[in-house]
């Protein structure tokens, strides 16, 4: 990244488009990997499976069980 954001971006493989575009996907992409939630709050749609939805029977869980990697999981497939 140059810092000029109507700069055409040189390298490889080649991005067809321009440093601003480039650095949105950056952007979109770190914030997609960084989106998560407690493990157990999201659930599979019973009907269509690619869907999402909160589990009913979600029961927030202390401060003390959150702080391990394990009670964290992707909130995006």
């Amino acid at each position: 990244m140059t810092g000029r954001l109507e700069n055409v971006v040189d390298g490889y493989p080649r991005f067809n488009g321009l440093e601003k575009h480039l650095l949105k996907c950056q952007l979109v992409r770190i914030s997609h990997s960084c989106n998560i939630s407690p493990n157990g709050l999201l659930k599979p749609n019973d009907d269509e499976p690619k869907l999402i939805e909160y589990a009913e029977d979600f029961k927030i869980p202390e401060v003390s069980e959150l702080q391990s990697m394990e009670a964290w999981v992707h909130r995006l497939p």
